[in-house]
């Protein structure tokens, strides 16, 4: 669990306000139109790391609807 955290650059503490803005800056760092990202990583690698924002977001969202 600790690892989605990481994923989405926020503390194991984070409420869920802020478990969301993580998650939606992370969709938006890994856009398939952003330049950045583009001279990083390939297709591949963006796709990868879009797929695992996914994963954690979903995680970390079951986990704080329990609380």
């Amino acid at each position: 669990m600790h690892e989605h955290y990481e994923i989405l650059g926020i503390d194991p503490t984070a409420k869920r306000a802020n478990i969301i803005l993580a998650y939606r800056r992370a969709k938006q760092t890994f856009a398939e139109d952003s330049l950045a990202i583009y001279a990083l990583f390939s297709e591949q690698e963006r796709q990868r790391m879009l797929a695992r924002i996914e994963e954690a977001y979903a995680a970390l969202s079951r986990a704080s609807s329990t609380l």
